[in-house]
């Protein structure tokens, strides 16, 4: 045991020497003499005590640990309490996560690897934390492996870091940062504090951010879902729903145009920026209309794609609109619109979503070259600041049930995608069948569905019967359903 108390006192004499402005010249003294006569594990703990708070002296508890005895190294090591320490300095302190799933996971890697390799942090390599543990047994890293990363023409070798132990340099805040590439998306774990999470949800936010502005994925369609959860998605080319042709000529004037013709736009003086709403009820074609705008712009626009479960506080709102303007020029798309925006009640009762909206849409500028689409089911559930003033939405366009004529065409469209040949179609007399305009598009599909599957069960062909009769069937199911 006095050959371990010597070789404890030349490692710190050396490291003094070193270091001689980080150690005080008296530490070994101090250590040693108040507490390696009793027992070496002591003597180990009063200096790991001291260690904890000294950044610079971490690489010496390798050194110490390879002078214990054997015998003393058979506990298990606790991964969770090394974390703890290594955050909040007690190895039994609170830890809270959060969890990003990125798509895609060359474009997540490419980001994740210049964010996590800046100037911004120091990176620990959890080997080196064995002074966190109970210097019984080293931490071992998971090894880090490199993968190559094709985005378009582009190659890249990017490292896949199990695990990461980063200190912000300005702030000295900590973070573990996990992240694991999955079949379609980079799995990333953000572990830190208990009194840290409010800076644990901003680098979430903040490496979200950098990869959803990665130029890699510019002109394509970012969905954004609950929480730090979003996906980059690409489309194959949408036809515009079989509605009325007056509204594809709108959209095309309000929303194609504004990215499509944008020097003839300027040569009048007006903004590249434009905001519609599509009002009907549920079933009629807004989401596949927004399908098709965002097909017809990608490649050369954004589409950054919103739901009502994107959208929890102000700063979610504000944080949509950063991107856009960084991803410029970006078509935002929102469904649900009510759902999201929030009423007057709301924005005075609790966190101002609706103030935050109109904030943003205000502070849109001629150089943002944005436009918004937003869909609701009435707008009259929207408030007026929002709805009833040009410059925030600046046109209505209702899209509601459609007419016999309309009709006709979608479930000709269906049947005929379905097997029903072209003659029997039109033997159906669809637009007379369809004249009453009652339906919504999604129950005239349904209705259609209904008679195929009586006509299979009946062994014959589609007819008017089998349409009239799933149409009863569907009809008395609403009825029965509304009259609860």
């Amino acid at each position: 045991m006095s050959d371990i108390k010597l070789d404890l006192v030349s490692i710190l004499e050396k490291a003094r020497d070193q270091k001689a402005q980080d150690i005080p010249e008296s530490l070994a003294s101090k250590t040693l003499a108040s507490d390696a006569t009793k027992d070496m594990e002591t003597a180990l703990t009063s200096l790991r005590t001291f260690l904890r708070t000294q950044d610079s002296f971490i690489y010496l508890v390798d050194q110490l640990r390879s002078l214990l005895p054997s015998a003393e190294a058979q506990e298990e090591f606790d991964k969770t309490n090394l974390m703890s320490e290594f955050i909040t300095g007690d190895p039994y302190g609170l830890l809270d996560d959060t969890l990003l799933n990125v798509a895609p996971p060359g474009i997540a890697l490419v980001a994740l690897s210049d964010f996590f390799n800046s100037d911004r942090f120091y990176i620990t390599e959890p080997s080196s934390l064995s002074l966190f543990n109970k210097l019984d047994k080293a931490y071992e890293a998971p090894s880090s492996v490199k993968t190559p990363v094709s985005i378009g023409e582009a190659n890249f070798i990017v490292p896949m870091e199990n695990e990461l132990f980063l200190m912000d340099k300005e702030t000295n805040k900590k973070f573990v940062i996990a992240y694991q590439m999955k079949p379609q998306s980079v799995q990333i774990r953000i572990t830190a504090g208990g009194d840290e999470q409010i800076a644990m949800l901003e680098l979430a936010m903040e490496m979200k951010k950098l990869i959803i502005t990665n130029k890699h994925i510019k002109g394509k369609i970012i969905e954004i879902s609950e929480g730090n959860i979003f996906d980059v998605k690409e489309l194959d080319e949408q036809p515009f729903p079989i509605l009325d042709k007056t509204l594809h000529d709108e959209l095309e004037k309000n929303v194609i145009n504004i990215f499509k013709k944008k020097d003839e736009f300027e040569k009048y003086g007006l903004p590249a920026k434009r905001s519609v709403i599509l009002e009907g009820p549920p079933g009629n074609g807004k989401t596949m209309i927004e399908r098709w705008l965002a097909s017809r712009l990608q490649g050369e626009v954004t589409t950054i794609w919103v739901t009502s479960k994107s959208v929890k506080r102000s700063s979610d709102v504000a944080y949509i609109f950063e991107i856009a303007r960084k991803m410029s020029p970006s078509l935002i798309i929102m469904e649900d619109l009510d759902l999201i925006s929030g009423t007057r009640q709301q924005m005075y009762g609790g966190d101002n979503v609706l103030g935050e909206m109109l904030n943003q849409m205000d502070g849109l500028t001629q150089d943002n070259s944005i436009v918004m689409v937003g869909s609701t089911n009435r707008v009259s559930s929207l408030d007026e600041a929002l709805a009833d003033r040009p410059g925030r939405f600046d046109r209505i366009f209702k899209v509601g049930k459609p007419d016999g004529e309309v009709a006709a065409k979608i479930a000709k469209a269906y049947l005929i995608k379905h097997g029903v040949s072209v003659p029997d179609t039109e033997a159906l007399n669809l637009e007379d069948f369809f004249s009453e305009g009652d339906l919504t598009g999604a129950q005239i599909v349904e209705v259609c569905k209904g008679a195929i599957f009586e006509a299979i069960h009946k062994s014959s062909g589609v007819t008017e019967v089998h349409l009239n009769n799933s149409r009863k069937g569907l009809l008395n199911q609403r009825q029965n359903y509304l009259s609860k």
